[in-house]
């Protein structure tokens, strides 16, 4: 996947295992020339604040918005729940 500044990326990190919903993702962490724009989960009722680095999860799922700096190259946005093994998206980002 492709991205520039202006482009955004989202990604959806079930935080589910063997059936079982966890609660609550630790967290985003994002390297490389991007931004973590804000967090979601889909839950019309949650009062957690949209700009945060971690999120609970709903109906296990819950999401990070990146945008890509001006500078290009490698991106990688790692999610993370207690108890499951971390995910990572590999991304790169396109010049401007």
């Amino acid at each position: 996947m492709s991205l520039n500044e202006e482009e955004l990326s989202a990604l959806r990190r079930l935080i589910a295992r063997e059936g079982t919903e966890r609660g609550v993702a630790e967290g985003f962490a994002l390297t490389g020339d991007a931004r973590l724009l804000g967090v979601g989960n889909g839950d019309p009722r949650s009062l957690e604040p949209d700009h945060a680095s971690a999120r609970s999860a709903f109906n296990g799922l819950c999401m990070a918005i990146v945008q890509a700096g001006d500078k290009g190259g490698p991106i990688r946005l790692k999610a993370s729940a207690d108890g499951l093994a971390p995910a990572m998206l590999p991304l790169m980002g396109k010049p401007t």
